[in-house]
């Protein structure tokens, strides 16, 4: 998985991330990313049998401090999903952390 990885982060860094962190659990690796007075987390799940991946995109305001793990960030009810195939799909990563940037302040 540390391939895709790698291409998430350099795709984040040109979106305009001044830091990503990245670590990996038992069921995903998460990926931090800061800009500016935004963090966004990444939760990356690879999909079983498959070469796809699943990303939860979660702004860490609303990823209360004990929800910051892999299981418990598919229960936070903010964020948006990603599907992504292959290196082609790391846009479809891009475009919605920037949906989830302008969208954060709405979700209450």
């Amino acid at each position: 998985m540390t391939g895709i990885m790698d291409l998430i982060k350099e795709a984040l860094i040109m979106a305009g991330a001044k830091r990503v962190a990245e670590r990996t659990e038992l069921e995903c690796s998460l990926m931090e990313s800061d800009f500016g007075d935004v963090v966004i987390i990444l939760a990356v799940y690879n999909i079983p049998k498959s070469s796809s991946y699943l990303i939860k995109i979660v702004p860490a305001s609303k990823a209360f401090m004990l929800l910051k793990g892999c299981e418990a960030l598919k229960y936070v009810p903010y964020g948006l999903y990603a599907l992504i195939h292959g290196e082609a799909d790391i846009s479809k990563i891009v475009h919605k952390v920037k949906r989830v940037i302008r969208l954060r302040n709405l979700w209450k």
